[in-house]
């Protein structure tokens, strides 16, 4: 046996042990807790980022892996495509024509160059039609869009005769058929929107592959883009779970026009106001439909008159079921309250290119379009 003395000196020398061992994991469990502070921290840092963004790593994958020969198209597109040197008005014939509202613009061939059809620029209906109407405006200045219009079949033999060089956009971003390492990300930001100090932050609503011959092989649309997104949604993070309210989207300044007023005069309006689309409203300021670029698509010179009908009545003559309608006839909207991604399913879906958000009474009070969207995601 241990003598009392023995007996308290272990007792006191496991009292010291012990305090010792409370002392070190006291002094562990502070750096511990330290630690894992600034873990809670780092980690709240970053939940508030996506908190406060909307975008997550769900989302940043998406755009950073997956490369350009993942959106285009899965067979290349026929490219229709102008010579340079065709008249205007032939050339709104050839659109019509092919039922498209706009094509490449190409070098025409010579005895010198040989087979060229090299790249331009590109030309769309819009722009024709705003020709055709400057090169009267010039003539009737006191007049108003509709007298002005209505004279514009007395237009010169020249100006009909104006090559398609002459109105030509550069409304599209070039990409070498070799650069297969363009990401998702960067289609979008350097591409579609222009961001970076290359670019200008010039908005563009398409992307043009060429080829070491100078020719168009293929075009990225944004609708493409769109249509792609709404098949990877469960990948948008964050951000598609969004409303538009929240977004930003309900700006209540809407670009609109009364449904008695003429179609010359709607197309008068969107490029005064640098818009590609305005909202057509009823006496009360209810949406009632939408006029854009796309519904000149069957535009020739044979119809330039029909620019002069009241717009509603222009757009039920010239589409069966106009491109903003459900097959059913009803309007394509959203409301303050719909999320991102259920508006990219409804933009890919229906193929329309901008989106009006309705209030409780049916008046338009903001809207979206495909560069809207394509902000939202890479931003």
């Amino acid at each position: 046996g241990k003598t009392k003395k023995q007996t308290n000196i272990m007792a006191e020398s496991s009292k010291k042990e012990h305090r010792h061992r409370e002392h070190h994991h006291h002094h562990s469990d502070k750096e511990s807790s330290h630690k894992h502070a600034q873990e809670e921290e780092k980690h709240g840092d970053t939940k508030r980022s996506k908190a406060e963004t909307g975008y997550d790593d769900d989302l940043q994958a998406l755009l950073e892996k997956t490369m350009l020969h993942d959106v285009l198209p899965s067979k290349p597109r026929v490219i229709f495509s102008l010579y340079h040197s065709r008249p205007i008005v032939d050339a709104l014939e050839d659109l019509a024509t092919e039922k498209v509202l706009s094509a490449p613009v190409v070098l025409a061939s010579s005895a010198e160059d040989g087979d060229s059809e090299t790249y331009m620029g590109i030309v769309d209906v819009n722009a024709i039609l705003k020709s055709l109407l400057d090169s009267v405006s010039q003539k009737s200045t006191k007049k108003s869009v509709k007298e002005i219009w209505a004279e514009v079949g007395k237009l010169s033999a020249d100006a009909e005769a104006r090559s398609v060089i002459t109105v030509i956009d550069h409304d599209v971003h070039l990409i070498y058929k070799g650069e297969r390492e363009h990401t998702l990300g960067q289609l979008i930001r350097e591409g579609f929107l222009g961001l970076g100090p290359d670019h200008k932050n010039q908005i563009r609503h398409r992307l043009a592959i060429f080829d070491a011959r100078g020719r168009i092989t293929n075009i990225i649309s944004q609708s493409d883009i769109v249509a792609f997104l709404a098949k990877h949604s469960d990948s948008l993070g964050g951000v598609g779970t969004k409303t538009v309210k929240d977004l930003g989207f309900v700006t209540n300044d809407v670009v609109s026009i009364n449904y008695h007023q003429t179609a010359i005069e709607a197309l008068h309006l969107m490029h005064e106001k640098k818009v590609s689309g305005v909202a057509v409203v009823d006496l009360a300021g209810v949406l009632a439909g939408n006029f854009s670029a796309s519904d000149l698509r069957n535009m020739r010179r044979g119809q330039f008159s029909s620019l002069l009908l009241p717009v509603l009545e222009f757009l039920e003559s010239e589409h069966a079921h106009p491109a903003s309608k459900h097959d059913d006839g009803s309007l394509v909207y959203c409301r303050p309250t719909d999320t991102l991604a259920s508006v990219i399913g409804r933009l890919a879906r229906h193929r329309v290119h901008r989106l009006y958000i309705l209030d409780d009474h049916n008046k338009p009070v903001g809207t979206i379009t495909l560069t809207d969207v394509l902000r939202k995601i890479a931003a």
